[in-house]
């Protein structure tokens, strides 16, 4: 008698191991499902992320130059006459529709992901 309870003690501790196990499977699956919509959630927010922080470092960039292009103008002599005749060739407003034209190029490109 002692030998059947001691198989029946062993096959009742297997199987309470095996629905333990059975049942850390089971949580962990429904934890891993309640938290995928978050992790999906911040990995698009840190896509976001990165394709801003991209768009303001060619920003910085188109600055930096513009800068650089004011102050070559500046530095030509107004006595000269060239700055009138940049003034009368509409240099600036063309400069802003370059700009205009550039800056809806880096948008669209960032709200489409790159794609076209």
């Amino acid at each position: 008698m002692k030998f059947f309870e001691w198989v029946v003690d062993g096959f009742k501790a297997a199987f309470d191991a095996l629905f333990a196990w059975l049942s850390l499977i089971f949580e962990s699956m429904k934890t891993f499902l309640i938290d995928l919509p978050l992790l999906v959630f911040d990995s698009i927010i840190d896509a976001v992320i990165a394709a801003f922080q991209a768009f303001s470092s060619m920003l910085d960039c188109c600055l930096a130059g513009s800068a650089g292009l004011n102050v070559a103008i500046n530095a030509i002599p107004a006595a000269s006459g060239v700055v009138y005749y940049i003034d009368r060739a509409g240099i600036v407003p063309a400069l802003a529709c370059l700009g205009a034209a550039l800056t809806f190029r880096l948008f669209r490109k960032i709200v489409t992901l790159g794609h076209w």
